[in-house]
């Protein structure tokens, strides 16, 4: 069946040398699907192939169209919001990842984290630290499945200014408590930028 073809592509995609090629062939067998047979599942392959292969707009209105025939489809809704997320549209992404459906623990985790990264770009002050202390916590209960916290580092990164002076050492040992647990050799320049604007914060602290 070409759904299964389609599907094992996908499945294939990081083990080939040349995975976009993989995606490409997933797209060719869901052309074989008669119109007729395409459900959300389908719409739900075709996003997400377009969405690798960086076709962010056909993606979207494929995701779109998953849901409009099947709501809770659990995949196109979370790959919905995580497009209008990279679009930088957080207040919109937000509910979409609020009703995401998760059984994967490490998926679970970096939904929370996409989570609270909505709401800290959408408010024009940074909210409780107490919101970034449940998720560290969170992690550190879960090391085995944490993952990577990419998007939380980067978000604080970009709205560092909005943290109030007197409360950066607490931002910046929470976030250094998430990237220990979650890993994350390749942000530290982010790392290091944000320690050189918090660092002398947290030496006065102490």
């Amino acid at each position: 069946m070409s759904y299964r073809k389609a599907a094992q592509w996908i499945d294939e995609q990081f083990q080939l040398d040349d995975p976009q090629q993989a995606l490409h062939n997933a797209l060719g067998e869901l052309e074989l699907v008669p119109p007729r047979k395409r459900d959300a599942d389908w719409h739900y392959l075709r996003g997400f192939c377009c969405y690798d292969l960086g076709q962010a707009e056909e993606a979207e209105r494929e995701f779109r169209t998953s849901l409009l025939l099947q709501p809770e489809q659990r995949w196109a809704v979370l790959y919905l919001g995580q497009t209008l997320f990279d679009r930088g549209e957080y207040a919109e992404a937000l509910p979409y990842f609020q009703r995401a459906r998760l059984e994967q623990p490490w998926r679970v985790l970096k939904n929370q984290e996409m989570m609270l990264c909505c709401r800290l770009y959408t408010q024009s002050r940074l909210p409780n630290i107490q919101l970034l202390r449940d998720l560290v916590e969170l992690f550190e209960k879960h090391p085995k499945d944490a993952p990577e916290p990419t998007d939380m580092v980067l978000c604080l990164d970009r709205l560092q200014e909005r943290i109030p002076v007197k409360r950066r050492a607490e931002w910046w040992e929470c976030l250094q408590r998430l990237v220990k647990v979650g890993g994350g050799s390749g942000l530290q320049p982010v790392m290091d930028r944000l320690e050189a604007s918090l660092a002398p914060t947290v030496q006065a602290s102490k």
